[in-house]
C-alpha cells in the first residue's frame, strides 16, 4: 500500500497505511454523476476481539476523500 502524505495518521491507531484510489463507481446525487468516484481504505490492528477493523469510504473526488479522513481525524 503506498503512503499519501497528504493523509493524517490513523486516530485509532496511528497506521499510515492508507490507500486513495478511483472506486471505478458512478457517483451519483441529485440526478448529477460523476464519471468515476474515489475510495480511501485503511486496516487498523486494533487490540480485541475483532483483532482490526477495515476503515473505508467513498467520495466523489480524491480531494473530497482526503478532506474526510483528515477532518474525521480531528473530531
Amino acid at each position: 500500500m503506498m503512503v499519501d502524505h497528504r493523509l493524517d495518521p490513523c486516530p485509532f491507531c496511528g497506521g499510515r497505511e492508507t490507500a486513495v484510489k478511483p472506486s471505478g463507481r458512478v457517483w451519483t446525487i441529485n440526478g448529477w454523476s460523476a464519471h468515476t468516484s474515489f475510495e480511501l481504505r485503511h486496516w487498523c490492528p486494533v487490540e480485541g476481539p475483532a483483532q482490526g477493523a477495515r476503515i473505508s469510504f467513498v467520495e466523489p473526488t480524491e480531494d473530497g476523500v482526503i478532506d474526510r479522513w483528515n477532518f474525521r481525524r480531528q473530531s
